[in-house]
């Protein structure tokens, strides 16, 4: 008899995303000032902001064809059709805008211009992060009348392309008060013994001797002018296009993966929930979502030889690589593959509870990655080959090659994130495999079209179950990777075979607001379809 389960899976994302208010023991209402303080509410919402990556992580990776589901399940419902409605994925939208309410109280009892700044500029840039991907997913949502508590319970809706300059222009103020090296500013990393900055202020980034709230912040300068990059890269082409064009930006953009990690170990409470949901639990059960899924034949043709030849992130990646069980979004007739017993299918090189594993899930201590160096190194490959931001046009070749390096590093790094392996050696190696290929060797790309085509699908490789939500943006800003609509072929295309989309591509543009929206502000929430309605960036 087959297992059942309800869809929308995610949702045991959202509960595990939940939890994580109680990993600090903060308390919940973060607008009672008289029990937190900014230095207390910092650290779970980036923790939360963390555990809601996951959620639009795995939803991404149904809609940009990275996974399908496996054998032995059923009732995959909209996941099959795409045919969202008011209640299906709203752990998006409840997450950002909870999350959201955490960094206002942040902004709202600190400041951009005193002893405070380093607090105030963190939840500025965390903020904006967490909206950018709101937007991909909805559109147009209430932002400059948002967060306001009672004073305002129904709050206009803001248009995409203006969410979109309104948070490049909170960035800008972030920018200002880190570079302003406001006297006596309080640092971030720290309070007492307790781990503020559990994004870039532990030591994963920095050697003891060598740390410094001066190197800490600067990192967090950097994470805000890559936002501000991926914003004006984004706007290029569309109804934003001369605001974009006519911005330089100045100073260094992320070149370290950002990744959040409070100290997860194996602990009730205390887990990676992501390893703990995907790949083993802490008492050593095999996680029950990544028994549900499987790679697609798509992804795979870009490991296995079909479209790419990568041997190395092909086994880093995937158990069992070359021959992996696998299975097309919406097949369910038996027999199909089901996935590995006893572990997620994507746990990398090693098994086991207490794995420390290389590849995507690496350990049940492992941190949560908000944002990979490879994903900044790609979109300023892309900024220098349209000419946004001041990136110069001559570094594009090389900038798209340490994309790559940034990958091949992070997928053969270990839980404590230390360096597993030379990226200029692998991704050597891996240009020479795919000798003529555009998509690999970046001057064989002739035209800026085929280098954005090259930058694109690299960038969704590197994306590849670490933020498949940015994929599917980016697949529908760009259509790259390329597939052929229509076609049954599973490594030519990656929408369901139950899809009852009307697009050509027979895929969704968006998710749907959800009924709480219309049943508590109805007077401004849009009318809006998933297959009709697109983001304001995508033109195709």
């Amino acid at each position: 008899m087959r297992k059942i389960f309800n869809l929308f899976i995610i949702g045991a994302l959202v509960v595990s995303a939940s939890s994580c208010k109680k990993y600090l023991d903060i308390n919940d209402n973060p607008n009672t000032p008289t029990t937190n303080t900014p230095d207390l509410v910092l650290p779970q919402a980036l923790v939360s902001t963390a555990f809601l990556t996951t959620t639009y992580n795995n939803t991404g990776a149904w809609q940009a064809g990275y996974q399908a589901n496996a054998g032995g399940f059923g009732a995959f419902g909209v996941v099959w059709t795409y045919n969202y409605s008011t209640g299906d994925n709203n752990g998006l939208w409840t997450s950002v805008y909870d999350n959201a309410n955490d960094y206002q109280y942040i902004i709202n009892n600190t400041s951009i211009s005193d002893v405070t700044v380093n607090f105030n500029a963190v939840a500025r840039i965390m903020k904006s992060y967490i909206f950018l991907k709101l937007v991909d997913q909805y559109g147009n949502v209430p932002y400059s009348e948002a967060l306001k508590g009672a004073s305002n319970v129904t709050p206009k809706y803001d248009k995409d392309a203006d969410v979109y300059k309104a948070l490049y222009d909170d960035l800008t103020v972030a920018i200002g008060g880190i570079d302003a090296n406001v006297v006596g500013a309080k640092p971030i990393a720290t309070s007492g013994t307790n781990t503020v900055d559990v994004l870039f202020g532990t030591n994963s980034f920095f050697p003891t001797s060598s740390f410094s709230n001066a190197l800490e912040m600067a990192k967090w300068r950097a994470f805000a002018n890559t936002l501000r990059l991926k914003i004006l890269v984004k706007c290029k082409g569309t109804v934003n296009d001369a605001w974009a064009t006519g911005k330089t930006l100045t100073g260094a953009f992320l070149t370290d993966d950002a990744i959040v990690n409070p100290g997860f170990g194996a602990i009730s409470g205390k887990a990676n929930t992501w390893f703990t949901n995907f790949a083993w639990t802490v008492t050593g059960g095999a996680g029950g979502l990544g028994q549900q899924q499987l790679p697609t034949p798509f992804a795979l043709s870009f490991y296995n030889g079909v479209k790419i030849t990568d041997n190395t992130r092909g086994k880093l990646m995937y158990q069992g690589f070359p021959s992996v069980k696998k299975n097309q979004l919406g097949v369910d007739a038996e027999p199909i593959d089901r996935a590995p017993t006893g572990s997620a299918w994507f746990t990398g090189t090693s098994t086991g509870q207490n794995a420390t594993s290389t590849g995507i899930m690496k350990g049940i201590n492992a941190g949560m990655p908000l944002m990979l160096a490879a994903e900044s190194y790609f979109i300023q490959a892309e900024a220098a080959v349209v000419g946004v931001g001041g990136v110069s046009a001559a570094n594009a070749q090389n900038l798209f090659d340490l994309g790559i390096e940034k990958s091949f590093v992070y997928l053969a790094e270990g839980p404590t994130n230390a360096p597993g392996t030379n990226g200029t050696t692998d991704r050597t190696a891996y240009q020479t495999a795919n000798p003529g290929n555009a998509l690999v060797n970046f001057p064989t790309a002739g035209t800026v079209e085929q280098k954005k085509e090259a930058i694109i699908t690299q960038k969704w490789i590197a994306l590849n179950f670490v933020t498949c939500d940015e994929g599917f943006a980016e697949f529908r800003r760009t259509t790259y990777p390329r597939i052929v609509n229509g076609s049954s072929d599973g490594t030519l295309s990656f929408a369901s075979t139950k899809s009852v989309s009307t697009r050509t591509d027979k895929l969704p543009v968006r998710s749907v607001y959800p009924s709480s929206e219309y049943s508590l502000n109805s007077a401004n929430v849009p009318s809006v379809g998933p297959f009709t309605d697109r983001i304001f960036w995508d033109l195709n």
